[in-house]
Order: structure tokens, then sequence, then C-alpha cells
């Protein structure tokens, strides 16, 4: 996991919406977070492109002002994988990325140490039929991670979302130089409102024997990060329940 902070220092906090099955529960209540191949959200893109979850795109450095004809002389071989219909590029070593996602919540936005009915909203209208986990301490949760894979090729970033006919947020040479921006640009339209944390990690972090056994995601325990009298992470029923979440700030 990279060493450095986020630009806002993690004061949020993050949500998960959990399948309500007893495995999943169970797997986020021994301290464990799925991640699942990347290239399952491009699957789901391409067949349903009405997904809330799938991206055709997912990873890739999207530049809609290139002329086409640079995309189109495409040589066996090549570094990059295209395509042609959104002008976007992505490094073929970059499409093996397994993410975890969360939606996020900034501690500025609470209102009376509670999280705003709207930001509710949100939430609801996605997840609605879902179990809701809570983590606080988000650099706690990053921290566990680095301590179980220290050598990891492993980040963590909020989410933009970028229109596909916009100015690129990010320049493709800040791209060449690190293509795992890739996966913190999302396109606009379904997905803009989903507030969208995620922490991934390369295949490279894992040795081929377990990559190949666990080819579509797999599970990772990040150990235990509960503080001030808070467990690791919380879980909810009703998303309801959100109503009852507070935060203390830090003194």
């Amino acid at each position: 996991m990279d060493n450095e902070r986020l630009e806002e220092d993690f004061e949020i906090i993050l949500l998960k919406g959990i399948r309500n099955e007893k495995e999943y529960i169970e797997d986020v209540k021994n301290e464990k977070l799925y991640f699942t191949n990347a290239e399952f959200f491009r699957k789901v893109g391409r067949e349903r492109k009405e997904d809330l979850f799938g991206d055709a795109l997912e990873g890739y450095y999207i530049c809609p002002h290139k002329e086409k004809k640079n995309f189109l002389n495409i040589k066996k071989g090549q570094k990059y994988g295209f395509d042609k219909e959104y002008l976007a590029k992505i490094y073929t070593c970059m499409k093996e990325v397994y993410i975890s996602s969360f939606f996020y919540i900034k501690i500025e936005e609470f209102e009376n140490k509670k999280i705003p009915e709207d930001i509710i909203n949100v939430f609801r209208n996605e997840f609605s039929d879902r179990k809701i986990a809570v983590f606080f301490g988000v650099q706690n949760l990053i921290d566990g991670f680095r301590r179980k894979y220290p050598n990891s090729f492993s980040w963590a970033n909020y989410v933009l979302y970028q229109g596909i006919d916009e100015n690129p947020l990010i320049t493709e040479e800040e791209y060449d130089n690190n293509p795992r921006l890739g996966y913190r640009l999302k396109r606009k339209g379904l997905y803009e409102n989903q507030r969208e944390f995620r922490i991934c990690f390369h295949k490279s972090s894992f040795n081929d024997k377990f990559i190949e056994e666990n080819k579509n995601g797999f599970n990772l325990p990040y150990g235990y990060i509960g503080e001030e009298e808070r467990a690791s992470v919380t879980i909810l029923d009703d998303i309801n329940d959100l109503k009852h979440i507070y935060f203390e700030e830090k003194k």
C-alpha cells in the first residue's frame, strides 16, 4: 500500500452494501473484505449497459478530444488496450486489478453529528436490499492492509467522475506516468451519485497460484482496526439505522 495519505486525510466514514446472506455478513464481521476483478465490472458494462455497477471502461484513460486516427493503428503486442468508440486506452498490465468499493461520507457533511437525510436517500436508492457495513477510522483500515501486505502493489482513492465529452480531469501524460489513475476515473451518467471510495490491489501483489485459484475475486483479512470503544466495523440491518450513526470529532 502506498505510504501517502489522501489529500483529505481520511476524515470520512465508509459504508458498504453487503448481500443479505449469512456467509457475506460473517466475512465482514470476521474483518475480511472482498475484492473483485475489474474485468467483472468491464464485462457487466459491456453486457448490461444500464447497470449501476458496471463500466466497460473501468480502469481506462478517456481522452475524447484526441484524433481518432491516433487510436486506430493498433499493432500486435502493443502495450495498450484501446476502445475505439470512446477514444480510451488502458495499459494491458493494469487490466488485472482487484477492487473493493465503498460509499463515503465526509465528516464535514455531518449535521449535528448525524448523517444528513439527503445522503441517506442516495444510499437508499442504490443499496435498499442490502445490509450496511459502517467503517470508522479509514486510516486504520488502510493501515491494516499495509500491515498484512507490506510489499503489495496497492492504493486507495476517491473516484472522480468525468463526462465523456468534457476536458479530461487527468492529463494523458499523468496517466502514462501513473496508470493507476485510470482506476480513479469513472464516466458521468449512472455512476456519478455513488460517492465512491475504493481500495485496489494489483494481481502482482499475490503469487500466481493464488490468482489462478481466485481469478474473479477473493477475501482479504485486514485485522482488528477498532478504536475508542468502536468495533472494526458496525453492521446495520436497515438503511434507516444510518440515522443513528454519529461521529464525535477527535480532540
